[in-house]
């Protein structure tokens, strides 16, 4: 009787026990997924204020760019009013290469 009893109680420790193993196998590989989606989570964050940096960098670099253009033109228009005040017949140009310095 104590053996029957014995293996009946062994059994039902193990249908028991079970269900309590499953679940923590459970909870370790969520546990690991977890970490893991964390670990993504970084890796976006930082690329996505790499991304930020550098298009706020782009941006800058255009202003400068763009700057230029404008300094570029005005130039140009400076030069094209000299460049008409030289060929104006009313003031000829002079030339100053033999001039004493």
């Amino acid at each position: 009787m104590k053996k029957i009893q014995l293996s009946s109680w062994l059994l039902i420790g193990l249908l028991l026990w079970y269900p309590v193993a499953d679940a923590a196998s459970i909870s370790t590989r969520v546990r690991i997924l977890e970490n893991k989606v964390a670990k993504q989570d970084n890796i976006i964050k930082q690329q996505s204020s790499a991304q930020k940096k550098s298009l706020t960098e782009m941006s800058d670099g255009l202003k400068q760019v763009e700057e230029l253009k404008q300094q570029v033109e005005l130039l140009v228009k400076q030069q094209a009013k000299q460049m008409k005040a030289a060929k104006n017949p009313e003031m000829p140009p002079t030339d100053k290469r033999y001039a004493y310095p």
